[in-house]
C-alpha cells in the first residue's frame, strides 16, 4: 500500500480536512464581517432595537448559530470518516473513549 492511498498519510485526505476546517473558519470570519462590529454581535437593527428578545433569540439562531453549527456539523462527520479509515487501516476497531475536561 502506497502513501497516496493510506488515509493515515494520504495528500487527498489531508486535503479533505483542510477543507472542512477552511469551511469552518471562512463561515466564521464571514459572520465576524457581516455580523460584528467592534468585537460585539451585532444584530439586525430592527430586532435590536424594536424587537422581543424572542425575536433577538430567533436572530441569533438564523444569523450566527445555526450557520456555525452546520459548518462545524459537516467538519466532524468529514474528521470522523477519516478516523474511521484511519482505524479501519490499523485494525483498531473502536474509537478511543475521549475524557472530557
Amino acid at each position: 500500500m502506497t502513501m497516496e492511498s493510506d488515509p493515515r498519510w494520504s495528500p487527498e485526505v489531508r486535503a479533505d480536512i483542510k477543507m472542512a476546517m477552511n469551511s469552518v473558519i471562512r463561515e466564521a470570519a464571514d459572520i465576524v464581517q457581516r455580523r460584528s462590529h467592534a468585537g460585539q454581535w451585532l444584530p439586525p437593527g430592527e430586532t435590536d432595537e424594536l424587537g422581543t428578545n424572542s425575536a433577538l433569540c430567533t436572530a441569533a439562531r438564523i444569523w450566527v448559530l445555526d450557520k456555525l453549527e452546520a459548518q462545524i456539523q459537516e467538519a466532524r462527520r468529514v474528521l470522523d470518516r477519516v478516523e474511521a479509515e484511519c482505524r479501519e487501516q490499523t485494525g483498531v476497531t473502536s474509537r478511543p473513549r475521549q475524557d472530557s475536561d
